[in-house]
């Protein structure tokens, strides 16, 4: 399987996971024989990669990355190209010693256990690069398998790439470019473990499974499992994107902010622990688990009127949920589970609104929680609230 991750790093220099099918590896892709093969360009572009960086790491595929700018004109001026080192499991049987990166399964980005690529920053309509160099000559040593423990010890010599179309869409079959480019990387030496050059505290920290570790100049993994103690920050402090944050202060129930009808407030969950959960998965209310970080605020809802509830606004990259408790005392959501949930909405996605309307039967003072599915670490960020009569 070859991971979609080396698309999403191919389009926005990220990680993700997913699936690529790959010919079997003792049968790489072969030539036509009744066609004459196009003349190979003359590799005459000086290129060369800038500082190495990890990529990515899928356990699924298995797949690691690791990445770096291209310096040299690899197409017209002023494009960008992102240089990438991709390792897939379960193709060759061993991922250590001297590989010959035009033979066998290295020939074609469709089987290559070891891919070597230069993609262009541009991407099209459908969010493909516009442009791809791949390996057309060279070899490369591994020390160690790549794979094992995220940690890339290799020799590239005599590295040429050329340019290729390649098939996103479907086998991933690379096809060089009649009178395309062709670029001369040279020799490369590198060294690098699975931890992000902009992770500031030593390596050790990184993803140990034990605690949060705060102000490192990029969020720790660990930091989004929510039980996992804060390292960096003081008690009432909680980690997000790297930063010690302090709770807001309509944390709780017991300090919920009024809300004045048909008045939209802005507010943010970053730095608010997670408070409320069980009671709020119910079907009548958002349906799933809210272990996220979470603020309140409280309105006076009459009998028998329709009320809108809207969260929009959300930042981009906040999947926040908004859930209705009443009507009573701040106490109701103290109970655990919580009892009184009537409403509520967790049907969006990053920076999507959430949006519902309830009539109360009864009337009193009703608390919106703001929320979230994943926890503290990983999603929180600032919104638009308003409680609507319609």
């Amino acid at each position: 399987m070859r991971s979609s991750v080396a698309l999403v790093l191919a389009l926005s220099i990220a990680a993700c996971g997913g699936g690529k099918k790959k010919p079997t590896p003792d049968a790489p892709p072969q030539p036509q024989a009744d066609a004459a093969p196009d003349a190979a360009p003359a590799c005459t572009t000086p290129a060369s990669a800038g500082t190495i960086d990890f990529g990515s790491y899928n356990a699924n595929t298995p797949d690691v990355i690791w990445k770096a700018p291209v310096t040299g004109n690899l197409g017209a001026s002023g494009e960008t190209f992102t240089y990438q080192l991709q390792f897939y499991g379960g193709i060759e049987t061993s991922l250590m010693g001297t590989f010959d990166l035009s033979a066998g399964n290295q020939a074609n980005f469709s089987s290559c256990a070891i891919c070597l690529l230069a993609l262009s920053t541009d991407v099209d309509a459908n969010g493909r690069p516009v442009k791809a160099y791949f390996q057309k000559s060279g070899s490369i040593t591994l020390t160690e398998d790549p794979l094992t423990n995220q940690h890339l010890v290799a020799t590239v010599s005599n590295l040429q790439m050329q340019e290729v179309t390649i098939d996103w869409a479907g086998t991933f079959m690379s096809t060089p470019v009649a009178n395309g480019g062709c670029a001369t990387f040279g020799n490369q030496t590198l060294d690098h473990d699975k931890v992000p050059n902009a992770f500031t505290c030593t390596h050790d920290k990184w993803t140990d499974g034990s605690s949060c570790d705060c102000m490192c100049g990029m969020q720790d993994p660990d930091c989004f499992n929510g039980s996992n103690a804060i390292a960096g920050c003081t008690n009432n402090e909680l980690c997000f994107n790297s930063t010690c944050e302090t709770a807001p202060a309509n944390d709780t129930c017991q300090t919920a902010v009024a809300l004045t009808l048909g008045t939209p407030v802005t507010g943010t969950t970053i730095g608010a622990p997670n408070n409320y959960n069980a009671g709020l998965e119910g079907m009548q209310c958002t349906k799933y688990a809210q272990v996220g970080s979470d603020v309140v605020y409280k309105v006076d809802l009459a009998a028998g009127t329709a009320y809108q509830v809207a969260l929009t606004m959300l930042d981009a990259a906040y999947d926040g949920s908004v859930a209705l408790v009443g009507p009573g005392a701040a106490t109701l959501c103290d109970a655990n589970p919580i009892a009184t949930c009537v409403a509520g909405s967790d049907t969006a996605l990053e920076g999507g609104d959430e949006i519902f309307t309830f009539t109360p039967t009864t009337a009193g003072t009703y608390y919106v929680i703001v929320d979230s599915f994943l926890p503290p670490g990983a999603e929180a960020g600032a919104f638009t609230l308003a409680v609507t009569a319609m």
